[in-house]
């Protein structure tokens, strides 16, 4: 392994010990969950989440960190 995959290989084993597990940042957006930092128009329904700028993350069932995303918004007519 390079060092950098070692790295993560290391960092995914701690977090599966420990329970740490990211947001998932596919579908739509939910409060609960993700911070929307911004919206973009796009053709996805609005409120699906477009990308992740910064990931989340949940120990045990509560979020520690909500991921930042961008969302869909309808274009403009």
């Amino acid at each position: 392994l390079t060092g950098s995959k070692a790295v993560q290989s290391l960092w995914k084993q701690a977090a599966e010990q420990t329970g740490l597990e990211p947001v998932a940042t596919t579908g739509l957006f939910d409060p609960r969950y993700h911070e929307a930092i911004g919206e973009e128009a796009s053709d996805e329904p609005a409120g699906t989440i477009l990308r992740t700028l910064t990931p989340g993350w949940m120990l045990h069932g509560r979020v520690l960190q909500a991921a930042r995303v961008m969302i869909a918004k309808p274009h403009s007519s």
